[in-house]
């Protein structure tokens, strides 16, 4: 199966779902839109991340098959079996469908092979179930903290989908701004305003380029054959 479009998205994505550490997770990921020679090291970070992800959640060793549903969906992902491991996040997703953790791991898998559709649906799924969890338990930093993942996961993908108007981007960062304005020490409010700023600026600059090329397609009209200026 070919994977290698998607393959640097999915370590840096896996950094930020897998690692205990979310805000040195956030901080790679802001060093890797910054500059795209941080994709490779980016790599071994993320691999890095669902082995320690995969350890820790696995215990003892126990054999995979005795391993609980999402346990050994980080393992086939770190495997880079990635339809093993979307096969087992649908397992745990059936066995806890409240549970947000499963949804975010899918999506980050989903994601890694291309089909960004249904990795952006259940990006929103997971980021759905964290807030209704914080709805109902506000205090809930582990459905907190996943709803930040997710958001930003979707805001992300829609990122890659270049045939996605930018109107569903910017409501993207602006829905992960919000979050983080109100969730500072989850999510730095830093990066999607950078984004929202970054999008901004393309719209200008395609404003004042259609108002360049009109202004030059009205003279080439004013000075086509046979055309008579107004004195």
């Amino acid at each position: 199966m070919r994977q290698p479009t998607y393959k640097v998205s999915f370590f840096f994505c896996a950094l930020l779902l897998a690692s205990t550490n979310f805000a040195s997770a956030q901080a790679a990921a802001q060093g890797a839109v910054a500059q795209g020679s941080a994709a490779q090291r980016g790599t071994a970070q993320g691999t890095a991340a669902l082995e320690t992800a995969a350890k820790e959640s696995s215990g003892t060793g126990e054999p995979a098959n005795n391993l609980p549903a999402d346990v050994r969906g980080l393992r086939l992902a770190q495997a880079q079996d990635f339809d093993g491991a979307v096969q087992a996040f649908q397992e745990a997703i059936q066995q806890h469908p409240g549970d947000p953790r499963a949804y975010g791991l899918m999506a980050t898998v989903l994601r890694a092979k291309g089909e960004l559709g249904q990795s952006l649906t259940t990006y929103r799924n997971c980021a759905l179930r964290s807030a209704q969890i914080v709805g109902d338990q506000p205090e809930d930093k582990a459905a907190l903290m996943w709803q930040a993942r997710c958001l930003m996961g979707v805001a992300q993908t829609l990122e890659l989908m270049t045939d996605v108007p930018r109107e569903r981007r910017t409501e993207a960062w602006t829905a992960m701004g919000e979050f983080a304005t109100a969730h500072p020490d989850l999510l730095d409010p830093a990066l999607p305003q950078a984004r929202l700023q970054a999008h901004q600026k393309v719209a200008d600059l395609e404003v004042a380029t259609a108002e360049v090329r009109k202004r030059v397609d009205a003279r080439a009209m004013d000075q086509a054959p046979g055309t008579t200026n107004a004195p």
